[in-house]
C-alpha cells in the first residue's frame, strides 16, 4: 500500500499535503501554540518531578514499609530482583513479589501481580542491580526519552507540536506510574515510521517487541493484511518467535505454565467485583461500573472489537485516505478491542490526536475542541476523583474517533483527494 509511504515525505499526494497542513498554522497562531506547549510541557514535568521526589523521599524514609510504592513499577522492579536471584518464576506468587519489595503484610490482594511473558522479564532485569529509587528513575528517562524520539518525526512540523504530545497527561499518568504503556506507544509509532520509511524489516522487528504486552495488539495483524505489508508481517513472526525461543531458554519453559495460569486468574478476576473497572478505559469496565454482569458485558466488549477490526481492515485497505489517517485509525482501535485497557493506555488516544492533526483534521472550532478531548485523554476522571471513571467517557470518545476516522476514509476515497 503506497499511502503508508508519505509520511516520509516523498514524492507524491500525501507528503506534500502533509506539510501544507502542519504549515497551515503560521503566524501568531504558530507562536501562540509553541508557547502554550513548552508552557504545559513545563507543568507537566513540575508535576512528575514533585511526584517522584515526594515518593523517593518516603521510599528511602527510616522505617518504610511498602506502602509508597503501590505502583506498577514496583512490579517490574520486584520480577527483576527475583530473576537476578535465580528465582524469576517466584514473581508470579504474590506474597514472594511484595516480599521483594518490603511491603506491608496486609497490603490489599490483587494491586500487585505479574503477568508478563519471558521476554519483558529479561527486559526489565538489569534494574534489579539499582536500588529502587535509581531504578525508578533510569525507567522513567528510557521510557520518556523512546516515546520523545518517536513522536518527533511526527509531530515536529505540528507548530507546538512536540512539547505538546509530551505534555500530553496520560504521559506524566504514565511516567508517575512506571507502567509499560509509554514504551508500547512509542514502539507503535516506531513501527508506523518504519513503514513509512520503507523499511518492513526493522517495522516488523519492532512490532515483534510489542508482544511482551500482548492483549493491545490485535489490530497490528488486521492492520498489516489489510495493507498488504507481507514482509513486515514476516519479520514480526520470525522476530517473535525468536523473542520466545530467546527468553525460553534463558528462564524456562516453565515459565509459560506460570504465565498463561497468571492469565487465567486475571480472567478470573475479572468476571468479580474487586478489579479497577474504575481506573479503566474500555467499553467493558464502563459496563461493569453500571451494573451489567460479566456474562452480558463481555459479548458487548467483543462486539466493539470485531467493529474496530473492520474499521481498521477497511481503511487500511484503501487507497486514498493519508498515511496518518490509517495511523490514527489503528491507534484509536487498539485500545477499543480489548477489555483490559487502564487509563494510561489513553497514550494511545493522545497519539491518534497527533495523527488526525497532521491528516487536517482540525480547521474548525469543533474539531480542535475534538483533539484536545483525545489530548486531555484521562485528566478529567484524575480531577474529579472518585466521582468520574474514566471510561465513562474515553469509551464513547475513543470510538467516536475511530468512526470519525472511518468517514473520513471513505469521504476521502470517494473524492479521490
Amino acid at each position: 500500500m503506497q499511502a503508508i509511504e508519505s509520511t516520509t515525505g516523498r514524492p507524491g499526494r500525501e507528503a506534500p499535503g502533509g506539510q501544507e497542513r502542519a504549515g497551515a498554522a503560521s503566524g501568531a497562531d504558530a507562536s501562540r501554540l509553541r508557547r502554550f506547549g513548552w508552557t504545559v510541557a513545563g507543568v507537566m514535568a513540575f508535576a512528575y518531578v514533585s511526584f517522584a521526589m515526594q515518593m523517593l523521599i518516603e521510599v528511602n524514609a527510616p522505617g518504610f514499609a511498602g506502602e509508597a510504592v503501590r505502583i506498577d513499577f514496583t512490579a517490574f522492579w520486584a520480577a527483576a530482583k527475583l530473576g537476578l536471584a535465580g528465582t524469576p518464576l517466584a514473581a508470579f506468587d504474590p506474597d514472594t513479589l511484595r516480599a521483594a519489595l518490603a511491603l506491608a503484610p496486609d497490603t490489599p490482594p490483587g494491586d500487585l501481580l505479574w503477568l508478563y511473558p519471558p521476554a519483558w522479564h529479561l527486559a526489565v532485569m538489569p534494574l534489579g542491580l539499582l536500588p529502587f529509587s535509581a531504578a525508578y528513575l533510569v525507567y522513567s528517562a528510557v521510557a520518556w526519552g523512546a516515546f520523545a524520539a518517536a513522536a518527533r518525526p511526527f509531530a515536529a512540523p505540528l507548530p507546538g507540536g512536540v512539547p505538546l504530545v509530551l505534555a500530553g497527561p496520560a504521559v506524566l499518568i504514565a511516567l508517575m506510574l512506571g507502567n509499560m504503556s509509554l514504551l508500547w506507544t512509542a514502539g507503535l509509532l516506531g513501527a508506523l515510521w518504519a513503514l513509512a520509511a520503507g523499511r518492513p524489516v526493522l517495522a516488523g522487528l519492532v512490532i515483534a517487541a510489542l508482544t511482551v504486552k500482548p492483549q493491545l495488539g490485535l489490530m497490528i495483524p488486521v492492520a498489516l493484511v489489510a495493507g498488504g505489508h507481507w514482509r513486515a508481517i514476516a519479520w514480526a513472526v520470525a522476530g517473535t518467535a525468536a523473542l520466545v525461543a530467546l527468553s525460553t531458554a534463558a528462564l524456562g519453559v516453565e515459565y509459560w505454565a506460570h504465565f498463561f495460569a497468571g492469565l487465567r486468574l486475571m480472567s478470573g478476576l475479572m468476571t468479580t467485583e474487586i478489579m479497577h473497572f474504575d481506573r479503566m478505559m474500555t467499553w467493558y469496565a464502563l459496563l461493569r461500573l453500571g451494573g451489567v454482569p460479566h456474562g452480558l458485558a463481555l459479548p458487548v466488549q467483543i462486539g466493539v472489537a470485531l467493529a474496530a477490526a473492520a474499521v481498521v481492515g477497511r481503511v487500511w485497505s484503501l487507497a486514498r485516505p493519508s498515511a496518518d489517517l490509517k495511523a490514527a485509525t489503528l491507534c484509536l482501535a487498539v485500545p477499543l478491542a480489548t477489555p483490559y485497557a487502564y487509563h494510561y493506555e489513553m497514550t494511545l488516544a493522545l497519539a491518534a490526536a497527533l495523527f488526525l492533526a497532521r491528516d487536517g483534521f482540525g480547521a474548525t472550532v469543533r474539531a480542535r475542541v475534538w483533539l484536545v478531548a483525545l489530548w486531555l485523554g484521562p485528566l478529567l476522571s484524575l480531577v474529579l476523583a472518585g466521582t468520574l471513571p474514566p471510561a465513562v467517557y474515553t469509551a464513547p470518545l475513543v470510538a467516536a474517533s475511530l468512526g470519525l476516522c472511518a468517514v473520513r476514509a471513505m469521504r476521502a476515497e470517494r473524492s479521490g483527494a
